[in-house]
């Protein structure tokens, strides 16, 4: 993506949301949504890095949610939990 800055501002940040939306409806993986971030690097327009600082925040809830059923689900069903010894070791 090397013709950044011959976009707009609203190109950028239409591109960044559409690969945000694919990888969250899992269409491409995170880790690539999580790649084409890096062309962003050098972005200076606070429209464009607020597009990236919430897509940012929306993926840890959806993350942090997916982790809470994980757990809620697994004390349900009673799986057992691992736990630490208290020098650390499982």
């Amino acid at each position: 993506m090397s013709h950044m800055s011959e976009m707009t501002v609203l190109e950028r940040a239409s591109v960044l949301s559409d690969q945000f939306y694919l990888a969250l409806s899992g269409q491409i993986p995170v880790k690539q949504y999580l790649e084409f971030t890096v062309y962003y690097k050098d972005e200076e327009d606070p429209n464009v890095t607020s597009v990236i600082c919430n897509q940012f925040s929306e993926m840890t809830y959806w993350w942090m949610t997916m982790l809470a059923l994980h757990f809620r689900r697994s004390f349900e069903i009673g799986l057992p939990m691992r736990r630490s010894n208290s020098d650390g070791r499982q």
